[in-house]
C-alpha cells in the first residue's frame, strides 16, 4: 500500500516532495503526510 500511496500522492520530506520508497531519513528530518500529520525522525 505504501508504494502505491507514494507513487500517487507522495510526502514532504524537509519541505520537498518525495515519491521514492527508499529515501534515507536522518535524525531531525521532518516528514509530512497530507491528512495524517507531521513527524520528526529521532533516530
Amino acid at each position: 500500500m505504501v508504494k502505491a500511496f507514494l507513487a500517487d500522492v507522495g510526502v514532504l520530506v524537509n519541505g520537498e516532495i518525495e515519491h521514492r520508497r527508499g529515501r534515507k531519513l536522518y535524525p531531525k528530518d521532518v516528514v509530512e503526510i497530507e491528512d495524517v500529520g507531521s513527524y520528526i525522525v529521532v533516530s
